[in-house]
């Protein structure tokens, strides 16, 4: 499944490819513009999208037969409304009957399921992107990429729409992506990098409408998306979320706690994040995991105000890890981009200050300062 890993296999294979296989041109198609949005039910009505055209153009393998035609036709239409990017795709397959599709939690194993996936460089740059997959029961899967693919943040969770339906001939997925969920520049007629991804897991098959690409989500070789119309998103927005919370124990006693996030956005690539004694009691609960080594274990992180921006503070070595921020009475985070230049700081005061100290026969563990920034 395209959605969790990268074979080592794979890239062995890239790594003896010639140059010229990866030399072909990238797709263009220019976005229609909608007035009334299509209903996100897995079917193309009559009427909804009539005036979208249909790209047909053969998706390329990725695996097994890197570079090669996929034997399944793949079709999508692609298409804005005044709040939204709209997708349809229709995966067509000579033997619907052995469609695999699982119900799993969001962001989990689809590894054995049918899938498809849009991704978009919505900067342009070559570099980030997000990708928004569902399979054919309609579960969902959305992530960030950056450094031209390399790294691929699963943590990342937006607020869109799918559905999807079996037909005697192929399965339909539609997707509804709200323009407020993205960064992007401001300024009107935009050009954004576009992909599409299908997986056939009974076949081992990865296919991409972009065409052939040496590496699974290399933003650089997407195709683009041309006629953007989003002037009037790039609005300055805020939120706030506050909370109230009253607590009284066996003997009476009662006590308060006050707090809640506050988010900024002067424009559509600018954000400003502020957390005030944060709770997190609605936050999904880490899987227990026994520790048999004497290093430190890596817990994803699920806090809100951590997870917005997080691609900003993303490397290859892995510089910052938020979880080490245990208990904080506060924070405040930038995160922005101009142009190929990318911004993220953000200050952070913890009340608990915990250390590992590993050693070669077992870790040790020492408290600083109860406050620490």
């Amino acid at each position: 499944m395209i959605f969790r890993r990268l074979p080592l296999y794979l890239l062995g294979a890239w790594l003896f490819l010639p140059s010229s296989a990866f030399a072909a041109e990238r797709p263009s198609v220019a976005v229609t513009r909608l007035e009334a949005a299509p209903e996100i039910d897995g079917v193309i009505s009559a009427g909804e999208w009539d005036r979208v055209p249909v790209l047909d153009r053969p998706f390329v393998q990725f695996e097994p037969e890197v570079g090669k035609p996929s034997p399944f036709r793949t079709t999508v239409r692609i298409a804005q409304t005044g709040s939204a990017l709209v997708v349809a795709i229709e995966s067509y397959d000579p033997d619907p009957e052995r469609l695999s599709a699982s119900v799993t939690r969001r962001d989990g194993e689809m590894d054995r399921d049918d899938s498809v996936a849009v991704a978009l460089d919505t900067f342009s740059d070559q570099r980030t992107a997000y990708v928004f997959a569902t399979n054919a029961l309609a579960t969902q899967w959305d992530a960030r990429l950056a450094d031209n693919g390399r790294t691929v943040d699963e943590l990342w969770d937006a607020e869109w729409r799918c559905a999807a339906r079996r037909l005697d001939d192929r399965w339909v997925a539609e997707l509804e992506i709200p323009f407020k969920v993205l960064r992007f520049r401001s300024g009107d007629q935009q050009q954004w990098g576009l992909s599409f991804y299908r997986t056939v897991p009974r076949r081992l098959e990865t296919s991409l409408w972009s065409g052939p690409t040496e590496s699974l989500w290399r933003v650089s070789s997407f195709g683009t998306l041309t006629g953007l119309e989003l002037t009037s998103h790039a609005k300055k927005t805020w939120l706030a979320i506050p909370y109230g919370l009253a607590v009284v124990d066996d003997s009476g006693d009662t006590d308060f706690e006050i707090g809640g996030d506050f988010r900024w956005r002067p424009s559509s690539t600018i954000g400003f994040d502020l957390t005030v004694n944060p709770d997190f009691a609605l936050i999904e609960a880490d899987v227990e995991v026994i520790n048999l080594t004497r290093f430190e274990l890596y817990i994803p992180e699920k806090r809100p105000f951590f997870l917005e921006g997080i691609d900003f503070f993303a490397t290859p070595l892995s510089a910052v890890f938020t979880r080490t921020v245990v208990d904080p009475a506060g924070g405040l985070k930038l995160t922005g981009k101009s142009g190929r230049n990318a911004l993220g700081v953000f200050l952070a005061r913890d009340q608990v200050n915990n250390l590992i100290l590993p050693s070669n026969q077992r870790s040790g563990f020492a408290s600083l300062d109860p406050v620490s920034y």
